[in-house]
C-alpha cells in the first residue's frame, strides 16, 4: 500500500458483453468496494472470493460483472453454471459506502502530509521571488 493510495492490491476477473469476454487483472480493495483504477468503476463486494489455482500456485479472486457492477459468484445447475449475486446486499453496501463519503469530513493523515510538503515547496518557491 503506498503513500497516495487506499486500499489493498487484488485479483479480478472481469465478465463483459454478455459473459463473451473475460478481463483478467488487478485492482484495488477499498472496505466493501473493489476499484477499477484504469476505468475508475467500483463494483461492491457482496460475494466471497473464490481460490484460482494456477498449478501450484493458489490466489483468493473476485469475479467482477461489468453490466451488473458487483461481485458475482458462481452456481452449477445441472447443465449451467450461473452467476449469481445478491440485490439486497448491493443495497447496502452502497448505502453505507455513500453515507460514509458524504460524512468523511476528518483528512487522513498522508493527506496532511502531502498538502504540508506541497505548501512548503510552493512557499519556498514563492520566497525565491521576494
Amino acid at each position: 500500500m503506498g503513500i497516495f493510495r487506499r486500499g489493498d492490491k487484488v485479483d479480478v476477473i472481469v465478465f463483459d458483453n454478455g459473459l463473451k469476454e473475460l478481463s483478467i487483472g488487478k485492482a484495488v480493495r477499498d472496505g466493501n468496494v473493489i476499484i477499477d483504477g484504469m476505468i475508475g468503476r467500483q463494483y461492491p463486494i457482496v460475494t466471497p472470493p473464490l481460490i484460482l489455482r494456477n498449478g501450484k500456485k493458489k490466489k483468493l479472486v473476485y469475479l467482477l460483472d461489468a453490466e451488473r457492477g458487483c461481485t458475482v459468484e458462481l452456481e452449477r445447475d445441472d447443465e449451467l453454471l450461473n452467476l449469481k449475486t445478491n440485490p439486497d446486499l448491493v443495497g447496502k453496501v452502497l448505502d453505507s459506502r455513500l453515507i460514509q463519503q458524504a460524512f468523511a469530513i476528518k483528512p487522513e493523515t498522508r493527506q496532511i502530509i502531502a498538502a504540508l510538503i506541497v505548501g512548503m515547496g510552493i512557499g519556498w518557491f514563492i520566497g525565491l521571488f521576494f
